[in-house]
């Protein structure tokens, strides 16, 4: 019998994993340390309608519809009934662009500081590395665990096929983490993020799931997404070295200017 996980944000420690081997990549790795960190359960529609709410009253009603899951997931009868019903309320909210999901984390990220001086710590995507140092860790110490279940998840990682050009940098063994926040005039190409994670969608179609790429601005039936919760390094920190996603993610957010990204290679 599995270990029931605590409900809040799940505490997975720091691990040494060959990352290119959890996803059964033929390339040859090297194990990679990943540092501790938190990350949540797939956020619910109850979550969800929280921060729909919020943005129905401080918000135009144009801005609210874009929020909404995408209406192309069902017929519209039923795409009706799926936002307005409390029967889906504690289920993973689906139809989220990877846009919408990352507005969802920057309305709670400042709802959690608003009571700080500057922002201390912020809640994003998790990035490739981190879902797969989670669905290890939970699975292998027996832990409940909600990946790869239902749906797939939303990572913050960039669909390049650039990338892929190994050569001879070593560090581009481990592409997966590739984090280019679009621009609003960016062509879809570049528009495009990952996926992780089996879902009943794949299973129907009797698809192997190990990544696809979606584009940012729509929203899918089978994917839901995650946060992870990530501490944001002191003022004086900031321009001494690279810092991780956090203050990259703040800065696509146009929360800080006193940053600027020295690259998007996490």
């Amino acid at each position: 019998m599995r270990k029931k996980a605590p409900d809040s944000l799940l505490k997975i420690p720091a691990q040494s994993l060959n990352l290119l081997q959890l996803v059964g990549d033929t390339l040859t790795g090297k194990e990679q340390d990943i540092a501790a960190f938190e990350i949540s359960k797939q956020v619910t529609f109850r979550e969800y309608k929280q921060y729909l709410a919020a943005v129905k009253k401080d918000s135009s009603e144009s801005y609210y519809r874009t929020q909404l899951p995408d209406s192309s997931i069902a017929k519209r009868p039923d795409w009706e009934k799926y936002i307005s019903d409390e029967t889906y309320d504690d289920y993973p909210v689906l139809g989220i662009s990877w846009e919408n999901a990352m507005n969802y984390c920057k309305w709670k990220t400042l709802k959690e500081n608003k009571n700080n001086k500057e922002i201390l710590f912020i809640y994003r995507l998790p990035k490739c590395s981190e879902w797969l140092a989670a669905k290890y860790y939970l699975e292998t110490n027996e832990l409940e665990s909600d990946f790869s279940k239902n749906y797939s998840d939303w990572l913050l990682s960039t669909k390049d096929e650039s990338f892929w050009d190994i050569g001879n940098n070593s560090w581009r063994q481990w592409p997966y983490d590739y984090t280019y926040f679009h621009k609003t005039n960016d062509p879809p190409v570049m528009k495009r993020k990952l996926v992780i994670g089996d879902s009943y969608r794949y299973r129907l179609e009797n698809q192997a799931n190990s990544f696809f790429s979606y584009y940012a601005t729509k929203g899918y039936r089978q994917v839901a997404f995650r946060m992870v919760k990530e501490n944001v390094p002191p003022r004086e920190e900031r321009n001494l070295s690279y810092s991780g996603a956090s203050l990259n993610t703040l800065y696509y957010w146009k929360l800080i200017t006193d940053y600027k990204p020295k690259g998007f290679l996490e």
